[in-house]
């Protein structure tokens, strides 16, 4: 699939800091796993989420996004589908919003399966598809918009069957995002309610 990223790295990241509410939510619920030992971000863009989380480690096919990532972690130019690390490596993978723009995606969370020890957990985090949100999203890409027509939005059961399929047990799932994409953004606690909000992020252990 084509990177649509490379060129709007800039923009990318100033996305969160226009959007600071619906970025703070959407750490808070990440936050609420508490991440911890030796951890990976597939799909780090400009690293923004990994320096909040203290990730310690990468991994993007963009080029600009990375320029701006190494400020923040430590940064390998690779793509999910082909992990360059060793066995059993972490004990935290996160991937926020990565699944839509795989190429392949069971291969990637195969991947995880191999980068992860035991026990390792891994933290999927989506725009629901079902959800207000994620309706916004696929309209946008079907009318050409840069980023979105190149998405493969996935539901939270997809994620869960995804998981299922590749030797995980899904442990918990919490969203956030309860309001619409045109209302006024506030502040809310993640949820274990995932119904209907736009944000959902499931954690599942390596078996």
């Amino acid at each position: 699939m084509k990177n649509p990223f490379g060129e709007i790295a800039e923009e990318y990241d100033q996305w969160y800091h226009k959007h600071k509410i619906i970025f703070q939510n959407e750490l808070d619920t990440i936050k609420s796993y508490k991440p911890r030992g030796r951890s990976l971000e597939i799909g780090v863009g400009t690293g923004i989420f990994a320096s909040k989380l203290g990730i310690a480690v990468g991994i993007d096919p963009s080029k600009q996004m990375l320029k701006k990532a190494k400020r923040r972690a430590m940064v390998v130019r690779a793509i999910g589908e082909a992990l360059p690390f060793k066995y059993k490596s972490f004990d935290f993978i996160l991937m926020t919003t990565t699944l839509s723009f795989l190429k392949d995606e069971e291969e990637t969370i195969l991947q995880t399966q191999i980068a992860l020890r035991e026990n390792g957990r891994l933290l999927i985090c989506i725009i629901e598809r079902n959800s207000q949100w994620g309706r916004r999203y696929i309209e946008k890409g079907k009318s050409g918009d840069s980023i979105y027509k190149y998405a493969k939005f996935k539901s939270t059961e997809d994620v869960k069957k995804l998981l299922k399929r590749t030797g995980f047990k899904v442990k918990r799932i919490k969203a956030t995002l309860s309001f619409k994409p045109n209302e006024k953004p506030r502040r809310e606690e993640p949820s274990k309610n995932y119904r209907g909000r736009g944000y959902v992020c499931i954690e599942a252990e390596k078996q």
